[in-house]
């Protein structure tokens, strides 16, 4: 998501991009139409929506870091210290693999049971076929 900066008063994306590096939240600063800064500067940046909703953050985890972002944007000495220790809530409470692992642990298990069972249909089968 593209979100643009103009309505901040002397907020880059470059500034918005280091300042959120600092409170472990990474985004890129990016131009937006028509920028009025730099390349270097820009009065953009891109949030990449994907990395959350990966990690299944919902909606009111959208709202608790879209506020982050706008306390880094406006007051952002004055506020990193709480920004951190929201950003460290929110990403505790949805670990990157946790999930993931558990879902290919259950795939795996479902595909043992799956092959147990048709070995057990086989060796059936087979004995049927013999005897």
């Amino acid at each position: 998501m593209l979100v643009d900066l103009t309505n901040f008063q002397d907020v880059t994306g470059k500034f918005l991009q280091n300042a959120c590096d600092e409170v472990h939240i990474t985004l890129n600063k990016n131009a937006i139409p028509n920028d009025p800064r730099s390349p270097f500067l820009t009065s953009g940046v891109r949030i990449g929506t994907p990395a959350v909703t990966v990690r299944g953050f919902k909606e009111e985890d959208m709202k608790e870091i879209a506020e982050c972002l706008y306390k880094v944007a406006t007051d952002f000495e004055s506020s990193k210290e709480e920004v951190a220790r929201r950003v460290k809530a929110l990403t505790d409470a949805h670990p990157i693999y946790e999930g993931k692992v558990r879902q290919l642990l259950l795939l795996k298990n479902k595909e043992r049971i799956i092959r147990r069972a048709v070995m057990q249909r086989l060796f059936f089968f087979y004995i049927y076929l013999h005897f």
